[in-house]
């Protein structure tokens, strides 16, 4: 599966999607508080696993997979498991 959060809600590329402003960069506050109310919604702790997972999935420039997502939280020394991992892009697809 191939992720990214560089489109819209009806699937097409934002305008400026790609290696724009987002590239590298944190998640913007809207973005973070949305996932919080998220899970808050839902009963579920925003656990610091979940928050920086959301920030890798911020930082990528374009397309990615499961595995290259986890490769890239591993060498950041974020102790969330692949299942983890799973688990909250799962939730930030429903979210």
């Amino acid at each position: 599966m191939r992720m990214s959060l560089n489109k819209n809600e009806t699937g097409t590329a934002k305008p400026g999607a790609g290696a724009g402003p987002r590239a590298g960069k944190a998640c913007p506050d809207p973005e973070v508080e949305r996932f919080r109310r998220y899970f808050q919604d839902g009963g579920l702790p925003f656990t610091e696993q979940r928050r920086r997972i959301l920030e890798e999935v911020c930082r990528s420039a374009s397309h990615f997979n499961a595995e290259e997502l986890y490769g890239r939280i591993r060498r950041r020394k974020t102790s969330a498991s692949r299942a983890t991992l799973y688990r909250t892009l799962g939730h930030l697809e429903r979210a």
